[in-house]
């Protein structure tokens, strides 16, 4: 969790303020379909490098390939809950 001693970090549209769980982003706008609304960056880990142990709240890493983590950039990005649905092959 981020302390409230630590600067979150500012977006232009999006806010990062404290939720039931943490912190939670939230939008100040409306959006149109298929707008950009936040890009995601951040080295690149194995799961193998991974911290040990791994905590999926504190641990700010979003798993984009099988065996491949993008790490926290100290942005926005970082407070993102990314849910998705696996699409079947």
């Amino acid at each position: 969790m981020v302390s409230t001693t630590t600067l979150l970090p500012q977006h232009p549209y999006l806010l990062i303020k404290p939720s039931n769980d943490g912190y939670g982003v939230f939008a100040n706008k409306n959006f149109s379909a298929g707008e950009v609304i936040c890009e995601f960056h951040g080295q690149l880990y194995s799961r193998e490098a991974l911290p040990q142990p791994y905590d999926s709240v504190e641990d700010h890493y979003i798993q984009i390939g099988a065996n491949l983590y993008m790490g926290p950039s100290g942005e926005v990005d970082d407070f993102l809950i990314i849910l998705v649905t696996p699409t079947p092959v």
